[in-house]
């Protein structure tokens, strides 16, 4: 048990972490932010019909799942496919046909890319796991394999003997001498 939690700190909680400074922060631009960067410090996501400066000022300044609208300058939740859109930021799947201006599926991401993280988050310490209970086991029975060769030794006549617990080597059909 002790070692799943060991497994499960070393792959997840790097994937849930992150290491940029969601407010209050010093900074000159937004890469050590986690949204945007205004008047020399991190600032927080700005919510849902807030006026906001823009995607090509700041492009985290709205979080995740919102999007700059330039029409009404303020912060709106991204769109789905099929839905209207004049740029790619404004969708959930990061890419708008401008020849339909609809919001369509991503041609460039591939099902791999969203197949790894899945990989490598969730499967690969269910197989460490699996994979350590197998040796923990194999080494279980490699250790009583050998306690059951120490308590019985063979000697060149074939005849089994046992060894006692104050070293005396006895013949195993000798049921007098434990008497």
């Amino acid at each position: 048990m002790k070692l799943f939690i060991v497994l499960l700190g070393i792959f997840f909680v790097p994937a849930t972490m992150s290491t940029r400074c969601i407010s209050g922060c010093a900074c000159s631009d937004d890469t050590p932010c986690e949204y945007y960067c205004k008047n020399k410090t991190c600032r927080d996501r700005i919510e849902l019909h807030e006026p906001c400066e823009g995607h090509d000022v700041h492009p985290r300044e709205c979080g995740g799942s919102k999007y700059y609208d330039s029409s009404s300058m303020t912060c709106e939740h991204t769109k789905i496919n099929g839905y209207m859109c004049a740029v790619s930021y404004a969708c959930d799947s990061e890419y708008c046909d401008l020849e339909l201006s609809t919001c369509q599926r991503n041609p460039d991401k591939s099902l791999k890319s969203s197949n790894r993280s899945f990989s490598v988050y969730i499967c690969a310490p269910i197989v460490a796991v699996l994979v350590v209970t197998f040796l923990g086991i194999l080494l279980r029975i490699y250790k009583r394999h050998t306690l059951a060769r120490q308590a019985t030794a063979w000697y060149p006549t074939q005849t089994p003997y046992v060894i006692g617990t104050s070293g005396h080597v006895m013949p195993f059909g000798n049921r007098a001498a434990f008497a």
